[in-house]
């Protein structure tokens, strides 16, 4: 029964040791990373369509920072990205989580900054 137990507690280890996760969640549009925010954005804020998440992984291996198209780590493809009205691309996006529901994505470099 120790063995057992010792067994399933290496597995557990091991298992969680080569699955990474990332430090936060983003979305990339055109090489540009956008760290996911808390904000909710309104329907009236909402710009253009600017692009969608058309690559998805929760794990870091998984990625590749030559991968040129827009990539998230927390939404699937598919996921709508917009322009913020008045808020320039440089600083923030809106992403649909939900159907005519928005959150707010901050470039990483200022979210870096911030935290």
């Amino acid at each position: 029964m120790k063995k057992l137990i010792l067994c399933l507690v290496i597995s557990l280890f091991l298992i969680s040791c080569s699955s990474q996760s990332w430090a936060f969640d983003f979305v990339q549009i055109h090489g540009v990373t956008y760290v996911m925010t808390d904000e909710i954005i309104e329907r009236e804020e909402v710009g253009e369509l600017i692009g969608e998440v058309d690559k998805y992984s929760d794990e870091e291996k998984d990625h590749s920072s030559n991968y040129s198209g827009n990539f998230s780590n927390i939404y699937e493809s598919g996921t709508e990205l917009y322009e913020i009205e008045g808020i320039s691309r440089a600083h923030a996006i809106a992403v649909e989580y939900e159907i005519g529901h928005y959150v707010k994505a901050i470039i990483e470099e200022e979210w870096t900054e911030e935290n």
